[in-house]
């Protein structure tokens, strides 16, 4: 409502509590018509006082229309765009002209339901976090969690969606361009934690991601986390955890050849390439930041965890289930005992 003066005041909250500024920083790459939809729930149906949001699109050099588009349905919208697609890092841009205490990084395709960014904003602020992660779930089956599928836990986010404080990424600079795509969330989270800033888990904000669930093995994006994968371990991880990391993801690649697809051996090189990459770029992290994740990122674990043992093979008593109903047990052994770090309800990290 607005007062005497003519002042936007939000209900309930003094003139002095007013919610801090958000910057919504966009990517967008070919996806006209999410994007458009994705700004209107952010601009129109988030709950958000229209007067603290600044929204920014960054296009990833798009040749279906999308800066057009925005531009003539969204004229206050700030739109950059890059003379080519640089992938996640592309994000860099918008952080730097963002004015807000905090940023909204969005995909093109994602968007919070209406509430979500005031809550995101109010935890953040009385938990003093710099990051804050959501649960995301797809357009086409809202009742699916897809941090179920792809657990990240405290230790990394999905990249759809996140809330970075302003100086966070003032002092982390965005996103390492030397990842395109998948993995950057690990890398920037590991340098959150190893600055003392700290991630909070929200899972009763959701966010929307319309895109299907993948449940088929991935080739291309399994090649490309383990590239970048060993690119995380020669840039940001002590030397004797780097070294495990990588025999463990090419371990793991050798096993998937065999369980899943074949072509998952490529990994084995690629997680070379990504870790001699690394190196070149070594900066690495504090050595708990570093001891934390070989211990407790699923992805970096010792794939004998997650093996069946020999009397599971050949006992009568297991001979009802699945090798996969089996595999699946380890699993969830693994996030278990490791709860802390992949928490079922609100939860924080600083390391």
């Amino acid at each position: 409502m607005r007062d005497v003066l003519g002042e936007v005041v939000i209900t309930g909250k003094s003139k002095d509590d007013r919610l801090p500024l958000v910057s919504v920083v966009f990517l967008a790459y070919n996806r006209r018509e999410e994007l458009l939809v994705s700004l209107h729930r952010m601009l129109i149906d988030s709950g958000y006082p229209p007067d603290q949001l600044e929204v920014i699109v960054i296009d990833n050099a798009s040749v279906d229309g999308t800066v057009d588009a925005v531009r003539s349905e969204y004229p206050n919208v700030q739109v950059i765009v890059n003379s080519c697609n640089v992938g996640a890092s592309g994000w860099n841009r918008g952080f730097a002209i963002a004015r807000g205490e905090y940023i909204l990084i969005l995909d093109d395709d994602a968007y919070l339901r209406p509430g979500g960014l005031e809550r995101a904003v109010n935890a953040a602020e009385g938990e003093r976090a710099d990051l804050v992660s959501f649960s995301v779930v797809s357009s086409s089956d809202q009742a699916h969690r897809l941090n179920d599928d792809w657990q990240t836990g405290l230790l990394s986010y999905w990249g759809c969606a996140a809330l970075v404080s302003a100086r966070a990424l003032r002092a982390l600079g965005g996103y390492d361009p030397n990842i395109f795509i998948w993995a950057n969330e690990v890398e920037f989270t590991m340098r959150l934690l190893d600055h003392g800033f700290c991630h909070l888990y929200l899972p009763d904000v959701y966010a929307i991601h319309m895109k299907e669930r993948i449940v088929e093995f991935d080739r291309r994006r399994y090649l490309v986390n383990a590239r970048h994968h060993g690119y995380i371990a020669g840039k940001l991880m002590r030397r004797t955890d780097a070294a495990a990391i990588v025999w463990h993801v090419a371990q793991h690649a050798l096993i998937d050849s065999l369980l899943h697809d074949r072509m998952a051996v490529a990994a084995v090189k690629e997680v070379l390439v990504g870790f001699r990459t690394g190196l070149r770029h070594r900066d690495p992290v504090r050595p708990v930041v570093s001891a934390t994740y070989r211990r407790n990122f699923r992805p970096f674990a010792a794939p004998r965890q997650f093996m069946r043992s020999p009397l599971e093979r050949v006992s009568p008593k297991r001979g009802a289930e699945t090798a996969d109903s089996q595999r699946a047990e380890r699993y969830a052994e693994y996030f278990s005992e490791r709860a802390g770090f992949y928490p079922p309800g609100q939860a924080s990290l600083q390391l």
